[in-house]
């Protein structure tokens, strides 16, 4: 084959000419030939780099794994021919994991975004939505996790507590003796007492106004409208008379025995 830098079979291919046919830029080609990854079958005296049919195949293989996230040194890795069925099974298996991870982490940021956004809706009462109602926003579902602690701990003594009331409802009806039923009650009656206590000790509230952590006395927060990620409270730092979001008290610094606000900043 003449070494010159016009003449070249048809079979042939320039580096534009091997970008075009193959559908990425010349910069790419240039890329991965420096990288090592697709080297010409052939240089010209006149330093013109040609490909030939087996390289647009390469390239064709180097791009599509590319777009699997495979790196450089792993296409590499691929590409060898001396490498085994088991040891490319091995890359790809590695690759799919890492595929696998990527995915969960971008479903688990998608949820946080849904969330995100729900809680901008309860965040502003007013038409507008501010860098501090973001903030707010972004504070409570960082905390979220928290939330869902205290609640899955209220369901599963709730739980308990109908099981052990249809239990002895059921021995009542059964034997026609109603004092287990009366002793039985004591017990349950504790347990909702406790786990009122708990909720009260383990949460507070954020007020959408001036941006307060507080906990209100029981008896207030006990009687209030609530939603069950907010609640109808006054503040007690700007009087706020409103929709003030739950948060875990133990994750805001907010005192266990005073309740004394704490101000986000």
């Amino acid at each position: 084959m003449a070494e010159s830098t016009t003449e070249y079979t048809s079979t042939q291919y320039t580096t534009g000419e091997l970008a075009k046919r193959c559908g990425v830029s010349v910069r790419t080609v240039q890329y991965y030939d420096n990288r090592g990854v697709l080297v010409p079958s052939e240089v010209s005296s006149g330093g013109r780099r040609l490909y030939d049919e087996q390289d647009v195949r390469r390239l064709s293989v180097i791009t599509f794994l590319r777009g699997l996230g495979f790196s450089i040194s792993q296409i590499a890795d691929l590409l060898a021919d001396d490498q085994s069925s088991a040891y490319i099974d091995s890359l790809i298996a590695a690759q799919r994991m890492q595929l696998s991870k990527q995915i969960e982490l971008d479903q688990s940021r998608l949820r946080t975004l849904d969330a995100l956004r729900k809680t901008l809706g309860r965040v502003d009462d007013c038409d507008r939505t501010d860098l501090h109602a973001f903030s707010d926003a972004a504070f409570v579902t960082r905390r979220k996790t928290g939330l869902k602690r205290i609640h899955g701990t209220m369901l599963v003594v709730g739980g308990v507590m109908d099981v052990l009331e249809i239990a002895l409802l059921a021995i009542w009806i059964m034997t026609g003796n109603w004092v287990p039923f009366v002793i039985g009650l004591v017990p349950i009656v504790l347990l909702g007492v406790g786990i009122s206590v708990y909720y009260f000790r383990s949460v507070a509230y954020l007020c959408p106004n001036c941006h307060t952590v507080f906990r209100p006395k029981f008896s207030r927060m006990f009687w209030s409208a609530h939603t069950p990620y907010s609640r109808k409270l006054v503040c007690p730092h700007c009087r706020y008379d409103g929709w003030c979001l739950e948060v875990p008290a133990a994750h805001t610094g907010t005192d266990m025995e005073t309740g004394e606000p704490m101000i986000i900043v």
